[in-house]
């Protein structure tokens, strides 16, 4: 069938994929991160731009030249992961824009900010050791051993 009687929709948009990278940021405030939060983000995007986007480019060629119609179940699963991959490089680019790092050691240890390490001792219950982290860093079910800072 002729390419101009098939539509390719390019429309869709998976509910699961934040596009505006500002979105969970109050207004004015810039996103703080560790140098760690702030490698994995940068490792994610240059990960996504360098393996991820060419693979998927490659295999959507592959199809166009094989003849798989753009109504072929497989082309069409590639070309939604593909607008994820690029939703996912956009908010990247656009977290990474506002994101300002804080060292943690250059911080004031007598005090609580971003960045520190805070033990609580429970009334009852063995220590609990937290980090203060932005909202990129962020894991709640995440031990601080076990979170590589």
């Amino acid at each position: 069938m002729n390419k101009a009687f098939v539509k390719d929709d390019d429309t869709w948009q998976d509910p699961q994929i934040e596009l505006d990278p500002r979105a969970d940021i109050p207004a004015g405030s810039r996103n703080y991160m560790t140098p760690g939060g702030v490698r994995r983000l940068r490792e994610e995007l240059d990960d996504l731009l360098r393996q991820g986007r060419p693979q998927l480019l490659a295999t959507i060629n592959r199809l166009n030249r094989e003849g798989s119609g753009r109504t072929d179940a497989t082309y069409i699963d590639i070309r939604k992961s593909l607008q994820r991959l690029e939703s996912r490089i956009a908010f990247l680019t656009g977290r990474l824009a506002i994101t300002e790092e804080i060292d943690p050691r250059d911080q004031d240890s007598d005090k609580v900010r971003f960045g520190a390490t805070v033990s609580v001792q429970p009334a009852e219950g063995p220590e609990k050791t937290y980090r203060i982290v932005g909202i990129d860093e962020a894991d709640a079910g995440c031990s601080i051993l076990d979170a590589g800072y």
